[in-house]
Formats: structure tokens, sequence, C-alpha cells
């Protein structure tokens, strides 16, 4: 009988030793794989909220555009109310409740605040009525997302577009 060779009777089968080293193999490679997706997840929602900011500053603009002048909330930051006049007031320019919220904010449960109470998560700055002031300032945020949710500080959208975070913005300590 040749070397290696198995003898007539051997079930051919793997041994504990091999199937061990299989289920740890495999359970490696899962770990690796799994970790990996964690993180494309988490950048698939900071390119989701920037997308987000970009039709907030469509619909803005559009607002602008057909009302001449920027949307004037009667209503005080941080009050009963305030957060559902800005989606009742841009809801005709195509912007849903999914849209003033950020994946990475909703998929930590912080989506609503209860089932009837609508919270978003990006705050409009309060410009005067005159059509002009938005763009006067090419550095004046028109948005600003309310937490650091992606790791770089809040997100920012300026007039022309742009956007970009607060550790971008801010001038690095030596």
């Amino acid at each position: 009988m040749k070397r290696g060779s198995r003898r007539v009777g051997d079930s051919g089968g793997m041994t504990l030793v091999e199937v061990v080293t299989v289920i740890v193999v495999v359970a490696i490679l899962l770990v690796l794989v799994l970790g990996g997706l964690g993180k494309v997840r988490e950048r698939a929602e900071g390119i989701k909220c920037m997308s987000n900011m970009r039709n907030l500053h469509v619909s803005l603009a559009s607002y602008l555009s057909d009302r001449k002048n920027w949307p004037q909330c009667p209503i005080e930051l941080g009050d009963e109310g305030y957060d559902a006049w800005w989606l009742t007031e841009m809801t005709p320019y195509g912007i849903g409740k999914e849209t003033w919220q950020c994946p990475s904010m909703a998929a930590k449960g912080a989506a609503n605040g209860t089932d009837s109470e609508f919270k978003m998560h990006y705050i409009p700055t309060p410009f005067d009525e005159n059509a002009i002031t938005p763009f006067r300032w090419s550095t004046q945020p028109w948005l600003v997302e309310i937490g650091d949710n992606h790791g770089k500080g809040n997100l920012v959208i300026f007039p022309d577009g742009s956007v970009r975070s607060l550790d971008e913005l801010m001038p690095k300590q030596p």
C-alpha cells in the first residue's frame, strides 16, 4: 500500500481536529466580514445624511425662488410645534419626514420624541425675510445637523450646496 493512501474500510471523513479547524477559520472570516459591514453601514448613513441636507438645500432654494423670501417660522427653536411647522412648510417642495432626519440618529432610536411628535435633525438658520440675506455670506450655513453623528463634527450646508463637517471648518489646535 502506498504511503498516504487509505485502507479499505476507512470512512474518508474528517477528523475532529480538522472539523474544529474549519469551524475556527469560518468564525474568524465571519468576524472580519461582519466588522467591515458595520463600517460600510456607517459610511452609507453618512452619505444619506449629506444627501438629505442637499435635498433640504434644493427645497429651500426653490422656496426662496418661488416666494422671494426665506421661510419665517413664527415659533422659537425648541418650542412645541417648531419642527412640525418646518415639515408642513417644506412638504410642498418634496420634503418629507425622512429627509429631516439623519439615518444615523434614526438607527440609534432618536428619530422621534413620542409617536405623535415629529423631531427633525437639521436646524435651519433663522434669516430675515429678505431673499438676498441667505446668500450674503458664503460661509453662513443654511442648515446645521443637531449632533456629531458621523465622527467628524456636526454637518453644515452652505449657500452653494456644499456640505462640510464642523471639524473641517474649525482651525486645528497645535
